[in-house]
């Protein structure tokens, strides 16, 4: 369902309409999905409202200093409930789909571990800047429940991704950047590196208004062929391209 589509990722809006072609994802207290297209909920690894709720809490970094957000232990009972309480309200309010922020502050296996829970109720997974996790990230994508990756700037760029889809064996995992503020300097280069080199199912997207309290098409994605497999472009001789699919040439 996800093939193709470009992500709306309004994580700072509580609700948005969305669009009958688009994945709209919102952010922490949204209540439900978009009325149009596909919904997804945002859920953060940290503690959002900085409550003293989920504890023990690890040491203080940067994102602490950043956004006032403590991370709980996930050696606690603290860290699941917070996860799993998320988890359960998007499972009420409608949302099959849920990103989980932050996943980089925790290595690896504690994300396949939250990625199970997820599972648990039936939830897709919008994996967030994997190659910034410590471990063996080829896992995250190959977890069952993982569908789609959120790359941010600073995170990753489309070769980077697609090398690890490669790696993963994920080929066409859909894979989605996003950017915010006043230069899309980034969003452009990502754009220009994905028609380049013929990338599938890459897609771009800048907020000009806000930390993603807009979000504008910079490059659509371009769905794989339906029968899965990677085309190949070749240049003759006399610099014509060619797309090659099946062996085929395709005009």
């Amino acid at each position: 369902m996800l093939v193709g589509k470009p992500l709306l990722y309004l994580i700072a809006l509580e609700q948005h309409p969305g669009r009958a072609d688009a994945i709209t994802e919102l952010g922490y207290d949204a209540r439900t999905p978009s009325e149009f297209g596909i919904g997804a909920h945002y859920v953060n690894l940290r503690d959002e409202r900085n409550s003293g709720r989920y504890g023990p809490y690890l040491p203080p970094d940067d994102i602490d200093e950043a956004y006032n957000e403590p991370a709980p232990d996930p050696g606690g009972d603290g860290f699941w409930r917070n996860l799993d309480n998320q988890l359960d309200r998007a499972v009420t309010q409608g949302f099959a789909y849920v990103e989980l922020d932050n996943l980089d502050t925790y290595d690896v296996a504690i994300a396949e571990q939250c990625f199970d829970h997820c599972a648990q109720r039936n939830l897709k997974v919008f994996v967030k800047n994997p190659l910034l996790v410590q471990g063996s990230r080829e896992a995250l994508l190959r977890h069952p429940a993982a569908v789609l990756v959120v790359v941010e700037e600073e995170c990753g760029d489309p070769l980077a991704m697609d090398a690890l889809r490669v790696r993963a064996d994920k080929l066409n995992m859909p894979v989605r950047f996003v950017s915010y503020g006043s230069i899309d300097d980034w969003a452009q280069d990502c754009a220009a590196t994905i028609r380049e080199h013929g990338m599938l199912d890459m897609g771009v997207t800048h907020s000009p208004h806000g930390e993603y309290a807009s979000s504008e098409d910079i490059l659509l994605p371009t769905a794989p062929p339906a029968t899965g497999e990677r085309p190949t472009v070749t240049i003759t001789t006399t610099g014509d391209v060619q797309v090659i699919v099946n062996g085929s040439p395709v005009s």
